[in-house]
């Protein structure tokens, strides 16, 4: 009886089907890793916050003012940041590497010279 029902694990929808079988396996290591994944990543975070409690807890010990370290984000680039400092625009020119049409002026003799003046200018 069992021999006449053998065709149907060759059926697609049937789950004694081998490819099936893989697949549900495949899915079942994926959840697995992505699970351990989560649980690394949320260990991760608490010894993290636990850290940063000692930090503050230390600091309020020592009388330290804590530094938020967000404020980076704020402060604009070469604009004026939440206490008032200004930016500083030297800081970028590594960062310029081309003008308008594409040529790479600011990495030769002649375009940092050409930059010098124009910043002299403004």
């Amino acid at each position: 009886s069992s021999k006449a029902w053998n065709f149907c694990n060759k059926k697609p929808w049937h789950p004694g089907n081998m490819k099936n079988r893989a697949l549900v396996w495949e899915a079942e290591q994926k959840a697995k890793e992505e699970h351990a994944k989560r649980e690394k990543r949320q260990k991760q975070l608490k010894e993290e916050r636990e850290l940063e409690e000692l930090r503050r807890l230390s600091a309020i010990q020592q009388g330290i003012k804590m530094q938020e370290r967000v404020e980076w984000m704020y402060t604009p680039v070469g604009g004026q940041g939440p206490q008032g400092e200004k930016g500083n625009d030297e800081d970028l020119s590594p960062f310029i590497l081309s003008n308008k049409n594409g040529n790479d002026e600011k990495n030769t003799v002649e375009g940092e010279k050409k930059y010098k003046k124009k910043k002299k200018r403004s």
